[in-house]
């Protein structure tokens, strides 16, 4: 099973990366698949919607969604939470 990981990145330190890396070893350990945005690093000629467009297309193959703690502060993870409701994608929160 496949799940992406969905949480702030914005305006946080290292974008959070620790957070997603942490994450994601946590849900490798239980047997998942993990698609983790911040797998992408810093690419210098991307903009916002580049990364926002990686990210939905991970998350459009996932069997699930795995939201860090803050996402609600966070309006790509808000987009991300509203778009796997919409397709069915079923949520979960750390």
């Amino acid at each position: 099973m496949k799940i992406f990981i969905s949480g702030k990145m914005t305006g946080v330190k290292d974008y959070n990366f620790p957070a997603f890396n942490k994450a994601e070893g946590e849900l490798a350990k239980l047997g998942f698949e993990v698609l983790n945005p911040a797998s992408t690093g810093v690419i210098d000629e991307w903009e916002y919607k580049d990364y926002m467009r990686a990210s939905i297309d991970m998350l459009l193959d996932a069997d699930a969604i795995y939201m860090l703690w803050g996402w609600r502060n966070s309006a790509g993870a808000t987009l991300e939470h509203q778009l796997a409701s919409l397709v069915g994608i079923p949520v979960c929160y750390q």
